[in-house]
Order: structure tokens, then C-alpha cells, then sequence
């Protein structure tokens, strides 16, 4: 349907029905239909196509070779993956965008209609859009447009009046943050701005650390300080930080070893516990340290798109991953807190549902149904006929699970083929790479 389409749009264009258009024509047809291709790659592609051709041939465009050139600089693999991986077809139903929508983006309780409304804006084909059918050009803009940004809109809003001086402003700052001790003779480090920006967890660590020293002498031993790390952050490998606490006690003497000062647990739990890519999305996300409970209700929505999360359930959710009792009572999630949500089943990449097994597994492989192949390499006759992987290809996106290797033995390495008969012979490397490009496509 899309070559059918590029045959109706490049006709329409040929204004003298000559079946040719100049390479200028081209470019602006090719920037009408997809407005985010590059002009230069587009002029590179072209020269590319008329390299060898005579000089008077050059810079006439047939249909054919407009439709090529236009397939190769504006489908984008990557989507159109997720359009076959889907769909198992080169197109999208109105019911399949729904369950994508639902299932890939998070965008729920969207109906019929409104995906209906999506094709209609997104999918330049009158045919596909008269099937309520998403093509690859379509569901690509739709895929760049700002409804499937990763920044959500609502955050583009300014929600503060910021049209006042910079010093009308309160703002959290540090003077002097590289110093840790004296202003004139003291040391420098970048370890005080970890401080600065880590206060509020600071203290909190602090506390921790001094409920644990029963003897209130300001040290814990190795494997007191091991496992109060695993108190804070279960997820934390033991092997991990006797490693990093051997590394902070080298080159101390042999009666100061295995004493764990508070200054020293704390560095080492930050440097160990901290993810920096988890920390980096807080501070992107909210601009500080922490998540109030209305920062979370956002995220939630506009990046794991759940929807309709309640402020209740919001603070239900801190209240059950923050550790810090003093951030909880401030409605706070700090990072702790955060990387053990985004770390837990709530939040993981495969829905719990799945983990489910719905069907008796329990019975002999032969009792179940299987999509089967045989002979998967033919493609025609099974006596004389060609084979290929492309064999393979066809079979897997079909939804196939089970295919069939006949490998023999060849002049240049395995081959397969359907032994003892005239068919054709296709490498077993060639297969095997087909079969591996495409069996999990589908299925």
C-alpha cells in the first residue's frame, strides 16, 4: 500500500506526465512528505544513485528509482522493527495502535475514536487512512511528534512567576564548596560538593550510623559497617564492599585497619549505593535531591506512563520505599528511596502478569501445539526447487517456532539443503544468521 501510495504522490507531482522529475523536484517532494529529512542527505543519496550513469541521464528521477530513494532515507529501521515486531505486517490496525499505546507508551483508556483521530493526523495516505491503517511514514511522525516526546508538555509549562530579579529568589547555595576545612590554609577537594549537594541525605546517614554504634565510640568494624550497608540497600554485593573498603584502607596501618569512621561510612555508602544514571534522572526530573509527592505523581505519569495515580497512592509509595523516617514524614522521596522503586517489581520492565503461567506445563512436548516448518529452506518444488534462508525469514515472522535444518556437508563448509534430491544448496552460515535476525521478531 505504501509503493502504491509514492506511485499516486510522485504522479501528481510529474506535472508534464513524463514519468521523470528533476533532482530539486525530488528533494522538495521527498521534504513534503517527511519534513525531518535532511536536504544534504538527501542530495548525497541522489548523486550516490546517478554515480556511472551518462552526464545527460543525470538529474532526471524516474518513479522507480523516487521510490527507492525515498524507502531508504525515510524508513528508519529502528521503527519499522517495532512496527513488524507488533504488528507481524508492514501496518498498524486502529486496534493494534490502541493495545501499543496501552502496552509500549502507558497511555491508557484511550478509545477507538482517538486512535482513529491519531491515524487521521499522522498517516499522509488517503487509502491507508480511509482502512483506519497506520503505515511506516505515519506511525513514524506520530512516534516523533511532541505526544510521544520523552519530556512531557506539562513540564515546558513555567509554574513560577520568573519574571522577578534573581536576587528576589531564595536558593539553596555553598560558598566556597571546594573548601573542606580552613578558608586561608585548608584543603580543597571536589568531595565538597558531593557534601553540599548531598546534605539532606547527610544527616540521615549520620543518624543511621550512630544508632549503630552501640559503644558510641565513633567506629564501626568492617563487618558492622557491611552490614548496615545491606540494611540501607539490600541490593548492595557483599563482595563489592569488602572490595571498597579494602581500596579505602590501603595504606593505613595495621591497628587503624578495620575501624570504619562515620565520615568514612558515609563516603563509602554514597560511592557504592549512589547510581549515578538513577541520580542523574532525579536532579533532571526535579531539579534537586528529592522527590516531593507531586514530583513523584509527574514522573509517574509522564515517564513510566501510569495514569491516574492519586496522591494517596503517591505517598503510599514513599511511605513504603524511603528508609529516611525524616524524609517520609516530609512526603520526600530521596535517592535511596528512589533507586529501590525504580529497582522493584513495581516498576520492572516485564509486567508481573507475565511472569504468570497460565497454561498446564506439566504434560510431554509432544501433547502441546507447536507452529511447525518443514523443509523450511524450500521455497518452491521440494524435488528440484530453489532453497534460501529467506525461507527462515518468512517462516519466523509468520510466527513460526520450530524449523527444520537439513545440513550436509559442502565444498566450502555446511550446507543445507533437501538431501539426495536436486535442489538447490544454501550455506549454513547464511541460515543461521537469517534465523537469528528474525526469531524473536514476531514471537
Amino acid at each position: 500500500m505504501r509503493e502504491k501510495w509514492l506511485h499516486q504522490v510522485f504522479d501528481a507531482a510529474d506535472s508534464d506526465q513524463k514519468g521523470m522529475l528533476d533532482e530539486w523536484e525530488t528533494i522538495a517532494l521527498m521534504k513534503k512528505l517527511n519534513d525531518k529529512l535532511c536536504i544534504r542527505s538527501l542530495k548525497q543519496k541522489i548523486m550516490e544513485f546517478e554515480f556511472g550513469k551518462d552526464e545527460e541521464e543525470r538529474g532526471r528521477i524516474s518513479k522507480k528509482v523516487f521510490i527507492t530513494l525515498f524507502t531508504e532515507t525515510a524508513t528508519r529501521p529502528d521503527i519499522y522493527f517495532i512496527l513488524v515486531r507488533y504488528c507481524g505486517r508492514d501496518y498498524m490496525t486502529v486496534e493494534d495502535l490502541q493495545l501499543f499505546l496501552e502496552g509500549e507508551q502507558g497511555v491508557c483508556g484511550l478509545s477507538i475514536e482517538e486512535c482513529l483521530d491519531l491515524i487521521t493526523k499522522y498517516e499522509p495516505s488517503e487509502e491507508a487512512r480511509n482502512n483506519k491503517q497506520l503505515l511506516i511514514d505515519g506511525f513514524t511522525q506520530f512516534l516523533l511528534s511532541e505526544e510521544c516526546d520523552i519530556m512531557s508538555v506539562h513540564h515546558k509549562d513555567i509554574c513560577h512567576d520568573m519574571s522577578q530579579p534573581l536576587s528576589h529568589y531564595f536558593i539553596s547555595t555553598s560558598h566556597n564548596t571546594y573548601l573542606l576545612e580552613d578558608q586561608l590554609k585548608g584543603p580543597s577537594s571536589a568531595e565538597g560538593y558531593a557534601r553540599a549537594l548531598l546534605q539532606d541525605m547527610r544527616s540521615y546517614y549520620e543518624r543511621v550510623f550512630d544508632a549503630a554504634d552501640s559503644d558510641q565510640k565513633g567506629m564501626l568494624d568492617e563487618w558492622e559497617t557491611i552490614a548496615l550497608m545491606k540494611k540501607l540497600n539490600d541490593k548492595l554485593c557483599i563482595r563489592s564492599l569488602k572490595q571498597k573498603i579494602m581500596e579505602f584502607e590501603f595504606g593505613k596501618d595495621e591497628e587503624e585497619r578495620g575501624r570504619i569512621s562515620k565520615k568514612v561510612f558515609i563516603t563509602l555508602f554514597t560511592e557504592t549505593a549512589t547510581r549515578p544514571d538513577i541520580y542523574f534522572i532525579l536532579v533532571r526530573y526535579c531539579g534537586r535531591d528529592y522527590m516531593t509527592v507531586e514530583d513523584l505523581q509527574l514522573f509517574l505519569e509522564g515517564e513510566q506512563g501510569v495514569c491516574g495515580l492519586s496522591i494517596e497512592e503517591c505517598l503510599d509509595l514513599i511511605t513504603k520505599y524511603e528508609p529516611s523516617e525524616e524524609a517520609r514524614t516530609n512526603k520526600q522521596l530521596l535517592i535511596d528511596g528512589f533507586t529501590q522503586f525504580l529497582l522493584s517489581e513495581e516498576c520492572d520492565i516485564m509486567s508481573v502478569h507475565h511472569k504468570d503461567i497460565c497454561h498446564d506445563m506439566s504434560q510431554p512436548l509432544s501433547h502441546y501445539f507447536i507452529s511447525t516448518s518443514h523443509n523450511t529452506y524450500l521455497l518452491e518444488d521440494q524435488l528440484k526447487g530453489p532453497s534460501s534462508a529467506e525461507g527462515y525469514a518468512r517462516a519466523l515472522l509468520q510466527g513460526c517456532r520450530c524449523v527444520k535444518v537439513d545440513c550436509y556437508d559442502g565444498n566450502d563448509g555446511p550446507v543445507v539443503y533437501h538431501g539426495n534430491t536436486l535442489t538447490s544448496k544454501v550455506a549454513l552460515e547464511d541460515v543461521l544468521e537469517t534465523i537469528h535476525a528474525n526469531a524473536f521478531v514476531v514471537s
